[in-house]
C-alpha cells in the first residue's frame, strides 16, 4: 500500500511540475508576443516618420522645381530683351553715322 502511495505522490509531483511547464512556456510566450508587438508599434512608428519626411521631402522638390523653372523663364526672356537691346544700340549707332 505504501508503494502505491508513493506512486501516486510522485504522479501528482510529476503532473504538478508538467502543468509549470506548461504555464512557464506559455507565459514565455506572451512575453514574446508582447516583445514583438512592441518592436512592430515602433517600426511601424519610424515607417510613418519616414512617409512624414519623404512628403516634406516631395514639397519642397517641388518646390525647388517650380523656382528653377520660373528662373529659366526668366532667364530666356532677359536674354531676349538683351538680343532686342543690342538691336536697338546697332540701329541707333547706324542712324547716328549717317546722319553724322
Amino acid at each position: 500500500m505504501g508503494m502505491a502511495y508513493r506512486e501516486a505522490e510522485s504522479a501528482r509531483y510529476e503532473l504538478r511540475i508538467g502543468m509549470a511547464a506548461i504555464l512557464d512556456k506559455d507565459q514565455m510566450q506572451q512575453e514574446r508576443i508582447d516583445c514583438l508587438r512592441n518592436e512592430l508599434a515602433n517600426l511601424l512608428a519610424e515607417v510613418k516618420m519616414v512617409r512624414l519626411s519623404n512628403e516634406d521631402l516631395k514639397k519642397a522638390n517641388k518646390q525647388a522645381y517650380d523656382r528653377a523653372e520660373r528662373a529659366e523663364l526668366d532667364l530666356q526672356k532677359a536674354q531676349a530683351r538683351a538680343v532686342m537691346a543690342e538691336d536697338n544700340a546697332l540701329k541707333a549707332a547706324r542712324t547716328a553715322s549717317t546722319l553724322a
